[in-house]
């Protein structure tokens, strides 16, 4: 929407009009609250309020999301099968609250006034889960910690931090960063007359919970805390993890081929900056734990790099395994054909495979500077490139009159 600051026939509500209606409002009584859609992105009203969606991270001001039950506001009867599952939206609303947000959802009841038997389902399933977890939701602000678990969520108050688990660990135990608070008892939202074991070690709080989920939808657990939890500073964790391939290369072209992978811990003063290298599929290559892959046969093979600090935090890379050059050797027929085996040039030796010899052969940097110069034979086709950096370079091949040109990658 564009923001005039003088009306126009596609923008004839303007800024001034907004703050007037605002100003008018609260005149009337000051403790009436108005939403940004006086004019929404500007910054008005005593609230932001996105509708249908949840905003990533904690908004700089307050803000409550709208939401419908089977995107219909009002009834719609070709939307009576569309109710969505009341597992979801439950889940919206801890995700709203653990973010500082406030959830609103929206009935459309028929035109009698009664609620649908959809409706009416969801907001039962919201009564029994809130009868035991309502606790966990009215009165809480956002999660302690900077990241957000792939199990679930946290919310907070007061001497209570309350861990919302949607995928129950199939291990029995369930690992969160440790508190800097006192902690005086662990137990289940909806047992809380018996403790629960937990051990607080190197950074992390690890809780030993039952075999079996107490709620489908989101179980919840209560750490009893000494004041406001508040995350531990005493051990730095990896919070993100990315992964560098030598030259940006994202293929090998050879069986036996190596690529050298490295990965990039954040922050850079973590405690532990080490990873766990792992491969979805080890008949394809194998890595060391220097991040050092090898090719075995074709295909594309995803490297996981994993912090070795506890915090579990994950990334991936997608490697191609593509022999096709390498095996294409045997079958050059056409005149003034040149192969760079391998391409990217994984050691100190580059191999050259020609129809046609003797070859004149000059290898430019990325700007443009002669770097290395020989003239090869049929009998030695081989580049000793040891004193080539890592990175891009562009090789001319001489046949008389005629120029082959191909560019390659020294890892």
């Amino acid at each position: 929407m564009r923001k005039s600051s003088s009306p126009t026939l596609t923008d004839w509500w303007i800024k001034a009009d907004a703050v007037d209606l605002y100003n008018y409002v609260i005149g009337l009584d000051s403790t009436i609250i108005v939403n940004e859609r006086v004019k929404r992105d500007l910054g008005l009203g005593d609230f932001q309020c996105p509708e249908q969606t949840i905003p990533a991270a904690p908004l700089s001001r307050q803000w409550e999301t709208c939401q419908t039950m089977n995107s219909a506001w009002g009834y719609d009867a070709s939307k009576e099968s569309l109710y969505r599952p009341a597992k979801d939206l439950i889940r919206e609303l801890v995700t709203t609250a653990s973010r500082d947000g406030n959830y609103l959802l929206n009935i459309g009841p028929k035109g009698d006034g009664t609620v649908t038997a959809g409706a009416t389902s969801i907001l039962n399933s919201f009564g029994d889960w809130m009868k035991i977890y309502s606790e966990s939701i009215y009165g809480t602000t956002r999660s302690p910690f900077s990241l957000e678990p792939t199990w679930g969520l946290y919310t907070k108050k007061q001497g209570k931090l309350y861990i919302h688990v949607f995928s129950w660990p199939s291990n029995g135990i369930l690992k969160i960063p440790s508190l800097s608070n006192t902690i005086n008892k662990v137990c289940l939202l909806n047992d809380t007359s018996t403790a629960i074991s937990y051990v607080d070690s190197s950074g992390y709080l690890k809780i030993s919970l039952p075999a079996t989920a107490p709620s489908t939808i989101n179980s919840v657990i209560v750490v009893n805390v000494s004041g406001t939890p508040a995350a531990s500073t005493e051990h730095i964790k990896v919070t993100r993890i990315t992964i560098n391939s030598s030259g940006g290369v994202k293929t090998i072209s050879h069986i036996g081929g190596t690529l050298q992978l490295t990965a990039n811990v954040i922050p850079s003063n973590a405690e532990n900056k080490t990873v766990r290298w792992a491969l979805s599929d080890t008949t394809l290559a194998s890595i060391n734990t220097g991040g050092l892959l090898t090719a075995k046969k074709n295909g594309k093979v995803t490297v996981y790099a994993t912090a070795d600090d506890g915090s579990d935090i994950t990334t991936k890379i997608v490697i191609t395994v593509d022999t096709s050059l390498a095996n294409s050797i045997k079958s050059i027929t056409r005149e003034n054909t040149v192969l760079i085996v391998p391409n990217p040039v994984t050691g100190n030796i580059l191999n050259l495979v020609s129809d046609k010899e003797p070859l004149n052969v000059c290898i430019y940097d990325i700007i443009g500077n002669k770097v290395l110069e020989k003239k090869l034979k049929s009998s030695d086709m081989k580049l000793n490139v040891a004193a080539l950096n890592k990175g891009i370079y562009i090789l001319k091949a001489n046949y008389g009159n005629e120029i082959i040109t191909q560019k390659f990658d020294k890892n």
